[in-house]
């Protein structure tokens, strides 16, 4: 029995459903959206990510080893932990984990004891402002997937090969993006945006100066009265937390009093600081992000050679010197072949 949502690939309507608005490449692309094909192979199994790219609103249809499968609707079969619960056709199961800009589909298949385990995952990213990304299958134990190639003449082969002329200028923006992540926690919103709201917040200060100093005057009883009143509580609690306090720091004082106090004689302003580790977490993560641009370029073109290229036999290794000592041995063979023959003429 054929589950929902998983068929066969057939030619000619490549991922049209009865739910699609618009089939599969029939969407013209915008820059806030794009139907994109890619392809690719990993480990002896072939994969092929139809994703329509949409500004926070992407969808992704996979084929894996021919069979298609549309997460959406496999959503219930993702939870199943015995194999034989599974309906689909090639007996896996799609978990699909939908994001903003990033969504995660792992692929589960069943082992030899007939229960379903975590497999590959591919990873579908999609880049600002909607009409292009990019697609990576990520093994279970690994820390970087193989890019998918997208189809030749797309807007994310266009992204890719944009990235390759210019890391540089996609490394700053990629940075910025990645730096503010880190940077927002690190500051505070509030540390931000203090230039900003101090207007604000003296206007309102102003305007509400008369009514805090009524509700001031008006509380001032009773609060005296409720302080004199837990006043003895909190005594007695100071009492007998005195021992506790006066043993965490002899304690204190016997693990970490014996490390000397060390001073470079510097005294640098606070603002040094307070600007040096933004600077930074800039710096680092502009260096990680270019890193990771060109070792990309890297994997991608390895993922658009031939097998027989890659695995680096044959005539891809012979060099254009080799070649032209090749031909060279030719001719000088060729030349003494027919002044043989002359001499048996002779």
């Amino acid at each position: 029995m054929q589950d929902e949502g998983t068929t066969h690939e057939t030619k000619g309507a490549p991922g049209t459903t009865s739910e699609d608005a618009v089939p599969f490449g029939d969407f013209a692309p915008t820059r806030f959206g794009a139907d994109v094909r890619y392809e690719g192979s990993r480990q002896g199994h072939d994969y092929v990510a139809e994703v329509r790219h949409r500004f926070l609103d992407t969808e992704v249809d996979v084929v894996i080893d021919g069979v298609r499968h549309t997460p959406k609707p496999e959503k219930a079969l993702a939870t199943k932990d015995s194999a034989e619960d599974v309906t689909t056709e090639d007996g896996l199961a799609i978990r699909f984990d939908e994001g903003l800009f990033r969504h995660r589909i792992t692929v589960r298949r069943p082992t030899e004891k007939g229960r379903m385990k975590d497999g590959e995952q591919l990873v579908v990213r999609t880049a600002l402002p909607g009409a292009a990304g990019e697609v990576d299958v990520v093994g279970a134990e690994e820390l970087r997937g193989t890019p998918l190639v997208p189809e030749q003449g797309s807007t994310s082969a266009a992204r890719e090969a944009r990235k390759a002329e210019h890391p540089v200028r996609f490394g700053l923006i990629a940075a910025g993006a990645q730096a503010m992540r880190y940077l927002l926690p690190l500051l505070g919103i509030g540390a931000l945006l203090s230039g900003l709201l101090d207007p604000v917040k003296r206007w309102i200060a102003e305007r509400a100066a008369p009514v805090t100093s009524w509700v001031d005057e008006a509380t001032r009883g009773i609060r005296e009265w409720v302080g004199g009143l837990i006043r003895p509580v909190l005594d007695l609690i100071d009492v007998v937390l005195d021992p506790v306090r006066s043993a965490l720091n002899r304690l204190w004082d016997l693990l970490f009093g014996w490390i000397p106090e060390i001073h470079l004689g510097l005294d640098l302003p606070g603002w040094v600081f307070d600007w040096l580790v933004p600077v930074l977490v800039v710096v680092v993560v502009f260096l990680v992000t270019i890193a990771g641009i060109r070792d990309r370029r890297d994997r991608l073109e390895k993922a658009r050679r031939p097998e027989g290229m890659q695995s680096g036999s044959g005539a891809a290794d012979s060099s254009p010197e080799e070649d032209e000592e090749d031909v060279h041995d030719g001719e000088a063979e060729q030349d003494a072949q027919e002044e043989r023959a002359g001499k048996q003429e002779q």
